[in-house]
């Protein structure tokens, strides 16, 4: 590898920017980091980048740490952008590597030369009875893999090398431990399927970096009075409130996930019956519930009052605006209700739709509801994955708590 100097070196980053067509915010954000960083060298006599002085340079200067060897996963999206993608450029470019750059747009797009790979591997995830979300999930870290191979001329997958596989891993460290977490375990299991196949010679599943396994955090519950707060604000004159409404209700009063509203079809309501009967989008298992008088009616008020008429989509909640078609999820009618309810937020706990789901589990066990019970309306599997919410049962937790008198005398 020859030596460059670090202004050389910079100069090289920014005419490979440059091909990416970004744009100009984009150009001067990383041209300011690049001056901070030749400053900071220049301070040091130093005139060649290593990613020693750039691990340096960001504790030092900002108080961050990272190191390319591991995913951080908790270095603020901010920080990343601003400081530390800018520097990773420069040692991709000093090793001769190419820059990423993958948009919104690209994120959705598949190479076209790995297109039997990913349909190859589509169906072996249905064969293993995936479900449709956990499969679109993992596509949307491999699409951008595999577009990032073919930014860095890889057309043929036998040609990838673990230096590819870092260079991916790296540039997605601004995230959520748990987000990214489960993104390399999905490129991770995607690599894996690409050497039992036969598509690479060895296996490079053990390049992708691993991230520290976030704290568990218990999400938010909301008490009685929230939850009534939070169904007053909505505008149920609008044909928006009476289905947002309608959609609050049936997560309020029978815990459905959000995947299992934004999916029910009409052939789910048994009006006859009063019940409720659908597949469970996340495990693929059947879920019947009963469908009681409030939300019933609430339901039947948006289909008569509030639904479009003209949306002939099979879908219950339908989008009101363009592009029309089915709802994709309610996270941000669920934070303008929190504000317009003044319900109080804490930034540190999970406070998106599923927590009514987390609340309601959590108030049926101190209503004394069998455990077995609470499964069977949440539609899990086993009673394992219920005893999760016992975490959040405060007063069950106090029972259980040891008098250190008797303990130590």
């Amino acid at each position: 590898m020859v030596s460059i100097t670090i202004t050389e070196l910079i100069e090289n980053a920014h005419e490979n920017l440059l091909k990416q067509n970004p744009s100009g915010e984009y150009i001067r954000r990383h041209k300011r980091a690049w001056k901070l960083f030749s400053n900071y060298a220049r301070k040091h006599r130093i005139t060649c980048f290593s990613t020693e002085l750039a691990a340096c340079f960001l504790k030092e200067e900002f108080g961050i740490e990272f190191t390319e060897d591991k995913l951080n996963g908790n270095i603020s999206c901010h920080d990343f952008e601003a400081f530390v993608r800018p520097l990773l450029m420069l040692s991709i470019v000093q090793t001769g590597g190419t820059i990423l750059r993958i948009s919104k747009f690209d994120r959705t797009a598949g190479a076209l030369c790995f297109e039997g790979i990913t349909k190859h591997y589509e169906e072996l995830c249905q064969k293993r009875n995936n479900s449709k979300s956990t499969i679109d999930a993992r596509f949307w870290t491999i699409r951008p893999f595999l577009l990032h191979l073919t930014q860095s001329g890889i057309t043929d997958i036998s040609q990838m090398e673990a230096t590819h596989i870092h260079q991916f891993t790296v540039f997605n460290a601004a995230r959520a431990l748990k987000s990214i977490n489960q993104k390399m375990n999905n490129l991770r299991a995607f690599i894996e399927f690409l050497y039992e196949e036969n598509y690479i010679p060895k296996d490079l599943s053990k390049c992708v970096l691993k991230a520290p396994k976030p704290r568990p955090r218990l999400a938010k519950t909301w008490t009685k009075e929230e939850v009534e707060r939070i169904l007053g604000v909505i505008e149920r004159g609008t044909s928006v409130g009476k289905r947002d409404f309608a959609v609050f209700m049936l997560v309020t009063q029978l815990g459905l996930r959000t995947g299992d509203v934004v999916n029910m079809t009409f052939d789910n309501l048994l009006w006859s019956e009063c019940k409720i009967r659908l597949i469970q989008d996340k495990t693929g298992k059947p879920l019947e519930l009963p469908l009681s008088a409030a939300v019933g009616d609430a339901i039947i008020d948006y289909l008569k009052y509030g639904r479009p008429k003209e949306e002939n989509s099979q879908y219950v909640f339908v989008r009101h605006t363009f592009p029309f078609g089915k709802v994709k999820n309610f996270w941000h009618p669920m934070q303008k209700y929190l504000r317009a309810a003044h319900v109080p937020v804490c930034v540190e706990k999970p406070h998106g739709f599923h927590t009514f789901r987390f609340t309601l589990a959590t108030r049926l066990l101190d209503e004394e509801v069998p455990i077995e019970t609470i499964s069977a309306i949440l539609g899990h599997s086993n009673s394992d994955s219920t005893r999760i919410y016992i975490r959040a049962d405060i007063n069950k937790l106090r029972q259980c708590a040891l008098n250190p008198e008797a303990v130590y005398g």
